[in-house]
């Protein structure tokens, strides 16, 4: 695999940086670089840009504007920081980690995350997500950014690329809510967020009857799923250590 580092503001709609990662193998060759960066920057959290990368970017900007994430009095700015920004229109990575991560966790704390069955169903052909799993490359871009943040929370990855902006989508706020809730439930982390689609990671591999608790938490997601449906998520997600979940609404 090819790591090529990624200087602040490569990403348009980001002011952090992080990676590009080019010719990996599979999905395993991508959780192992994870777990390598977790293990030697423990204070940071890494996410992958997930699907459409350009539509990512896009809806992401939306979504900071529209929930005002990022938004900062510059005359409050020490004088280095003001000359950053004038010159590049953009935070230091410092600064938008420590606007954006406590916006998303206070706006998170009046937030409510409520499953109303308003997403796009799992089996439609628009989505497929049970194939996604299959065929990678549809969630896992080649060149692959992975964005890196500064805190030692992990739901709080979702900071580095807020997402969720269409009148249905999941807001940031609920994207961290639903990691929170995955994270305590059953030690999933969040390690990518997309315009669409959210992956997380745990340890290990999820036995069978992990599998069918962890579609049974979040089905709700979705419209009228049926136990026949749930039941084929669950053999798909058994021995594996990521789950992958659509937050698009219809």
């Amino acid at each position: 695999m090819k790591v090529e580092v990624r200087a602040p503001g490569s990403h348009w709609s980001s002011d952090v940086g992080g990676y590009r990662l080019s010719d990996w193998a599979d999905v395993d060759e991508l959780l192992a670089f994870r777990d390598a960066r977790r293990a030697e920057e423990p204070g940071t959290q890494l996410l992958f840009v997930l699907d459409d990368a350009g539509q990512a970017a896009y809806t992401s900007g939306h979504a900071v504007d529209k929930h005002e994430l990022r938004d900062v009095e510059l005359d409050e700015l020490p004088e280095e920081e003001r000359a950053h920004h004038a010159e590049t229109l953009r935070l230091t990575p410092a600064r938008w980690a420590a606007i954006v991560v406590p916006r998303i966790r206070a706006k998170a704390a009046e937030t409510t995350l409520t499953f109303s069955e308003q997403l796009i169903p799992i089996d439609n052909p628009d989505v497929d997500l049970l194939a996604l799993y299959e065929d990678t490359s549809r969630v896992f871009g080649s060149p692959l950014d992975a964005l890196t943040i500064a805190t030692t929370e992990s739901s709080m990855a979702v900071a580095a690329l807020p997402n969720g902006y269409f009148s249905d989508d999941l807001t940031p706020m609920e994207n961290y809510l639903l990691a929170e809730q995955l994270r305590d439930a059953f030690g999933y982390e969040i390690f990518g967020l997309g315009s669409y689609l959210v992956a997380y990671v745990r340890k290990d591999p999820v036995d069978a009857v992990q599998a069918r608790a962890v579609v049974a938490s979040v089905r709700g997601l979705y419209d009228a799923m049926s136990d026949d449906l749930a039941a084929d998520w669950a053999r798909v997600i058994a021995g594996r250590r990521w789950l992958l979940l659509s937050y698009r609404g219809c």
